[in-house]
């Protein structure tokens, strides 16, 4: 099984977690390598490839990359001569990233070598590296200095440009130094203090906190509903069953890449929940103040909470590929474990929620997700009335969505305990 990019992102969100829990300061730099993928060193490249691969495929490869040509379109009939291309790897290439992670991994080897950064359980996490997307992390200035230091002398080595404009600082442990006392320099220019930047399509900021970064992702996810009006989500509209299936498959991922990397109070999931409500009360021409629980579970459109959760276990799923990410889920489960990572409320929640053990939770991702569900979705005091509202959705006239508002009224006033989403 492959990589992803919740390994990395994981990493460093628990590691300015922890230097925030202890006090200590946590530096992280965003490192952006110019035109990685363009301006690779070729003959660098496969120098580094000899001892890497089999020597018939560094033949076949060498030959593939020595025969590749370029034109130009300067117009609609005019084009420039073919050129042959020296330097990079293919844009989109399925070898790139790989050829990429070779060219810099002596980079990675060194750094995590050194005495200098930050550390989460046993595992470094001084450096971490998703292609050309670089991350470091230290405790002081002096020794984030000397890993861009040693990062300036493996560009100037290996042809490799940290653009020191692009590239930035967060300063986001514990506040020894003010934002605007801070000097760091790569390429002898001093690196900006911003207070968030994008790595790996995610916002890491100065707080550790993705609750606003999410809401704003879901506001995404609202205006992509909204544009699919003139294709049947403005009612009446085509049936309720597919304007779920819309919503679900289409609109929902603008916001659940990275949900669960960051732990969310329960103000943002509420919020959300409240959202996502309001949106099929307009799809399905619904009042506002109308009780849509069960026509949300009818519908198989999670709420907020069982979506936060299981993007949880999607997670842990995810931290299972690689040793660094799955050794520090284990320390959960040790009870001498003095600083429990922030997931570790979250992995105790769905373990009192569901009434099984953290290490269920924890070695069975899916089977733990699909409970979760199941148990969102299918509560046998409902099933009765769900199985009602399923018939009405499935045959939906604008006869009985009447029928069916006044059917969710009436058993909200005979049952005051039914679940009820605002």
């Amino acid at each position: 099984m492959g990589l992803s990019t919740y390994q990395p992102l994981f990493l460093v969100k628990e590691t300015i977690s922890k230097y925030k829990r202890s006090k200590t300061p946590c530096y992280v730099a965003s490192l952006d390598a110019e035109k990685a993928f363009d301006s690779l060193w070729r003959k660098g490249l496969f120098f580094k490839l000899v001892d890497k691969i089999d020597s018939n495929f560094w033949i076949l490869l060498y030959e593939y990359y020595s025969q590749s040509d370029g034109l130009i379109s300067l117009s609609e009939n005019q084009q420039s001569n073919i050129f042959r291309i020296n330097k990079g790897v293919k844009q989109g290439g399925v070898l790139s990233p790989f050829l990429f992670n070779i060219y810099i991994d002596d980079l990675i080897v060194e750094i995590n070598q050194s005495d200098y950064g930050c550390y989460l359980s046993n595992c470094k996490t001084t450096i971490l590296g998703y292609c050309d997307d670089l991350i470091l992390m230290a405790s002081s200035l002096a020794h984030m200095q000397i890993l861009l230091d040693k990062c300036q002398k493996f560009s100037e080595k290996w042809n490799i440009k940290f653009n020191a404009n692009k590239s930035v600082v967060i300063n986001a442990g514990f506040k020894m130094y003010k934002d605007e006392d801070i000097y760091l320099f790569i390429n002898h220019m001093k690196l900006k203090v911003v207070i968030e930047s994008k790595y790996l399509g995610l916002i890491i900021n100065k707080n550790n906190d993705g609750n606003e970064p999410t809401l704003l992702k879901y506001n995404l996810v609202e205006k992509c509903f909204f544009s699919l009006n003139g294709f049947g989500i403005k009612p009446p509209g085509v049936n309720p069953n597919i304007k779920a299936f819309i919503y679900n498959m289409y609109c929902l991922p603008k916001c659940t890449y990275g949900m669960g990397i960051f732990n969310l109070d329960k103000k943002t999931i509420k919020s959300i929940n409240v959202s996502q409500n309001n949106l099929f009360r307009y799809a399905l021409n619904i009042p506002y103040k109308s009780h849509i629980s069960l026509i949300m579970k009818s519908l198989k459109v999670l709420d907020a909470t069982t979506l936060y959760y299981s993007q949880i276990c999607i997670l842990i799923k995810l931290l299972h590929r690689h040793d660094y990410t799955k050794n520090i889920l284990m320390e959960c489960l040790n009870e001498s474990t003095v600083n429990k990572i922030d997931i570790f409320e979250d992995i105790k929640f769905i373990s009192d929620l569901l009434t099984i053990d953290m290490r269920t939770v924890i070695e069975y991702p899916d089977k733990t997700r699909d409970l979760l569900i199941d148990n969102y979705l299918n509560k046998p005091d409902e099933k009765e009335l769900i199985d009602k509202i399923k018939n009405l959705i499935d045959n939906y006239t604008i006869e009985n969505k009447n029928e069916l508002i006044k059917l969710i009224r009436l058993n909200h006033s005979v049952n005051n305990n039914s679940q009820l989403i605002t």
